[in-house]
């Protein structure tokens, strides 16, 4: 049988431990066969939670190498559009000094022209 240390027995404390504390409480093997599928539950979620974490960081690191790709793909792409922007601008210059040489070759041609042998 269960005593109160401090020997009052019209004390709550005691006399609800004197009360129940000898009979069995059904609850309780129920809370812990509930506490434990929680526990096992919890344990499932944070196992899961880890996994798709661990995808998320995968995912998180493809992108960022998708994106360096990307980001090397359109410097390449801007320094193909100035060769282009350049080649156009020495063809433009190339097409303007043929059209000088026609004028001069017409010119000397015009002036051979006279000479007759």
């Amino acid at each position: 049988m269960l005593t109160c240390d401090n020997h009052i027995s019209e004390d709550f404390e005691c006399t609800f431990l004197h009360r129940y504390a000898s009979q069995p409480v059904p609850e309780v093997p129920k809370g812990v066969e509930l506490a434990g599928s929680a526990s096992s539950s919890l344990q499932v979620i944070e196992t899961g939670a880890v996994h798709t974490l661990d995808r998320i960081r995968e995912v998180a690191n493809a992108t960022l190498e998708q994106s360096a790709a990307s980001t090397s793909i359109a410097q390449r792409v801007n320094q193909i559009a100035q060769m282009v922007e350049s080649t156009a601008n020495t063809m433009r210059t190339t097409a303007d000094t043929a059209k000088q040489l026609e004028r001069v070759a017409l010119g000397l041609k015009g002036q051979i022209s006279r000479f007759h042998i």
